[in-house]
């Protein structure tokens, strides 16, 4: 077996982080939704929604909010803001 030169462990260890993240915490599920979300239309004020909260990253942590406002960057809407509290990124919003 052939001895493997230069391996960078730092590199390899990032990587491996990367597809545990990917494949364990949902995240590809989240790029999924990002993806959803980007065709669908823009949800009104007033409806309620399922939102994944700052700091979490899976679906199974959302929780129930109503959208009160919405956060444009140029014409591209970025934002939705929930309960008159925060702003959360458009992937991390659905209907309820």
């Amino acid at each position: 077996m052939k001895k493997l030169k230069n391996v960078n462990l730092k590199d390899f260890g990032i990587l491996t982080a990367i597809a545990f993240a990917w494949s364990k915490l949902g995240l590809g599920a989240s790029v999924g939704e990002f993806l959803q979300t980007t065709r669908e239309e823009v949800i009104t004020n007033g409806t309620t929604v399922q939102y994944i909260p700052l700091g979490k990253q899976n679906w199974r942590d959302a929780e129930t909010g109503i959208v009160t406002g919405t956060l444009y960057q140029g014409e591209v809407l970025t934002h939705y803001q929930i309960n008159d509290a925060f702003y959360i990124l458009i992937a991390f919003v659905r209907k309820a």
